[in-house]
């Protein structure tokens, strides 16, 4: 056999090993962490799948959060901006299938009609009532748009953090599925312990989250990173985004766009586009931000403060846009240009 071969065989022989070594050491940590570090919500069965829902707080307005896509640990990835909100407001976090703790559903679509009916199921079962003020992040926002379509009495308000409206997947390309697919199988096997963790939202939320908050961060990464759920939501995000195009704005409901700078989105006319769908609202106000796509990471406060006096200038039942005193994206200015 030749010297060349013989080397080739021995270092793939010793990368087997080696990914085998870090599966094996993976699936414990795994199983440690499910045994040692309780999740902070109930686990309600939908579908033959557990959803994990997290609520705290008390008040008149219920603040329903769903995360973006590949968010792997929603509960956490919220609680700078939901911890600010707790004293006045009943706040929850519905984890999808496939997110932070919830388990993954097999053989499921990930349309819209069906997560959408899994989020009502799920809370209902945990004992969550309407109407909701949902609060969005990114791709989540085409969840909330289709519920104030399909069931309008049930959503207060839409309070969206950076929304992924249906236009920009008309202007972004998605990786090809084999990319996506051959990362999801790398995480599968354990490749996040290799990784280093986000420090830098660790470190700005140091005052704001414990010792058992970044447990929950690490155990929701290594854990739900890239699942076949998600994948399935990205595949079929252009079509999702294409049925709520087709539905036009919500009727008349209340909608607060926080709106990022853009930079590092895959179109250069993110807000541009935010800011045009935002000013075709009945019932709209929005606001650009200097921060980056998680906004709730790096406005936590000013947007709690926001969301809170946007609630408060929106009574129950309002279906035309309040006075708003000319601040920056209230109602329906003009478009510019």
């Amino acid at each position: 056999m030749p010297t060349v071969v013989k080397v080739f065989l021995t270092i793939g022989g010793i990368a087997l090993v080696l990914v085998a070594m870090l599966h094996g050491y993976h699936r414990l940590r795994l199983q440690w962490e499910a045994n040692n570090i309780p999740i902070p919500g109930q686990l309600v069965q939908v579908d033959g799948y557990g959803v994990h829902v997290f609520a705290a707080g008390s008040g008149a307005e219920t603040l329903v959060f769903l995360a973006g896509s590949g968010t792997s640990g929603p509960t956490t990835d919220f609680k700078p901006l939901w911890s600010r909100l707790t004293v006045t407001h009943r706040i929850v976090v519905v984890e999808r299938a496939g997110y932070g703790f919830s388990q993954r559903a097999q053989g499921l679509s990930r349309d819209l009609p069906t997560m959408l009916s899994e989020t009502r199921r799920a809370l209902q079962l945990a004992g969550e009532t309407g109407p909701y003020v949902l609060v969005p992040h990114s791709m989540a926002v085409l969840e909330a748009l289709y519920w104030s379509h399909q069931y309008p009495d049930e959503v207060r308000a839409i309070v969206a953090l950076d929304p992924a409206v249906p236009a920009t997947y008309e202007a972004m390309s998605l990786p090809p599925v084999w990319a996506l697919q051959f990362m999801s199988q790398l995480a599968s096997l354990g490749i996040t312990r290799l990784l280093p963790l986000d420090r830098k939202f660790l470190e700005q939320q140091g005052t704001v989250l414990s010792q058992y908050d970044q447990a929950l961060y690490s155990a929701a990464l290594h854990r739900s990173t890239l699942t076949p759920n998600m994948l399935d939501e990205l595949q079929s995000v252009k079509d999702n985004a294409g049925a709520v195009g087709a539905l036009g704005p919500p009727p008349g409901i209340p909608v607060l766009f926080f709106i990022a700078h853009g930079s590092g989105m895959e179109t250069s006319q993110w807000q541009n586009m935010l800011v045009t769908y935002a000013r075709t609202l009945e019932n709209g106000q929005y606001e650009q931000m200097d921060a980056g796509h998680y906004v709730h990471h790096e406005e936590p406060a000013h947007i709690a403060q926001r969301l809170t006096s946007f609630l408060e200038s929106v009574p129950a039942g309002v279906s035309q846009p309040p006075d708003c005193d000319g601040r920056d994206g209230c109602g329906r200015p003009e478009i510019d240009g």
